[in-house]
C-alpha cells in the first residue's frame, strides 16, 4: 500500500539543513533510476498511470504537491510539501497529482530502469489488474 516515509534532516550550528534517505533505512528498495520534475506551473496535473513491477518514492523538495493514488488497500490522497517525507509507491498503484505551488521540484527514486512497458496508462486496465490479482507484487511487508 502506498505510504508517506519520514525522511531524516540533519540541522546544526552550520546554514540550512541537510537532507537524506539510504536504502533500506528509507527507501524500501534498490535504487536504479533517479529522475525530477521541475519548471512546472500551479495547477498542472502528472501521473495518469501505474507501474505493473516499478517501485517509486516520491519527494517534493520544493513546493507542494496534492497526490491522488488508488491501489488494492484503496483511494488515499496525500500532500507533500517539503523534502522531509517521501510518498512510496509500491507496484499496482494508481498515481495522478497536481502541483499546488509554482516551480514546485520532485524527486523521485525508482527500483527499475524506464520501461514503458511497464506503464499501465488506461485505468480500466489498472483496475482489471487489481481484481485479477489482488495484491502488489514486491512491496514490502513493513514499513522501513
Amino acid at each position: 500500500m502506498p505510504r508517506e516515509i519520514e525522511l531524516p534532516v540533519v540541522r546544526d550550528a552550520r546554514p540550512g539543513a541537510l537532507g537524506f534517505s539510504q536504502v533500506g533505512a528509507h527507501v524500501p528498495f534498490p535504487i536504479r533510476r533517479v529522475f525530477y520534475l521541475f519548471g512546472l506551473p500551479a495547477g498542472s496535473a502528472r501521473g495518469g498511470h501505474a507501474h505493473r513491477h516499478d517501485q517509486q518514492l516520491m519527494i517534493c523538495l520544493r513546493g507542494r504537491l496534492r497526490i491522488r493514488t488508488e491501489a488494492a488497500s484503496g483511494r488515499q490522497e496525500y500532500i507533500l510539501s517539503g523534502p522531509d517525507r517521501g510518498l512510496y509507491l509500491p507496484p499496482l498503484t494508481w498515481l495522478d497529482f497536481t502541483i499546488e505551488e509554482a516551480d514546485s521540484i520532485v524527486l523521485v527514486l525508482a527500483a527499475d530502469d524506464y520501461d514503458e512497458a511497464d506503464y499501465i496508462r488506461d485505468p480500466a486496465e489498472f483496475r482489471a489488474q487489481l481484481s485479477g490479482g489482488g495484491t502488489e507484487p514486491g512491496a514490502p511487508e513493513t514499513a522501513p
